[in-house]
């Protein structure tokens, strides 16, 4: 396979930089396998202008996943057991590489935690105070 069509480069090029689209996951795919492109559609049994059409296919998402992948494998002829793998390991080390925000402080839980076993026990007169306020 020689990708020598313009329209196909195009399209590979194009749906590589939209997550939305089923291209980016490939292009990620063959950097983190170290993939030609040709070796990538070996791989899903596809051919240059198959691979083309798979890369513009919307990415499947969600609790759909398993419909959309076979709706996608159905109309490019992909294998729909490794396109699947492909995917949901890309997307996973997508998401464990997203930044995540984590609090400067610990949560409010976390602080009550350490102010209880830091705080003295109750004594006669906290007992009392808590008899009067009806908190038993």
């Amino acid at each position: 396979m020689s990708l020598s069509s313009r329209l196909d480069l195009a399209a590979l090029r194009l749906s590589a930089s939209d997550p939305a689209y089923v291209g980016y996951w490939l292009d990620r795919h063959c950097e983190h396998e170290q993939l030609t492109l040709v070796e990538l559609a070996g791989k899903l049994g596809l051919c240059e202008q198959q691979l083309a059409a798979l890369s513009l296919c919307r990415a499947p998402m969600g609790e759909a996943f398993a419909s959309q992948l076979a709706a996608i494998c159905s109309s490019t002829g992909a294998d729909s057991h490794v396109l699947g793998t492909l995917l949901r390991q890309e997307q996973i080390l997508a998401a464990w590489a997203a930044p995540r925000s984590t609090p400067a402080v610990p949560t409010p839980g976390w602080m009550l935690a350490a102010h209880d076993a830091d705080q003295p026990p109750p004594g006669p007169d906290d007992e009392e105070q808590s008899h009067a306020s009806g908190l038993d």
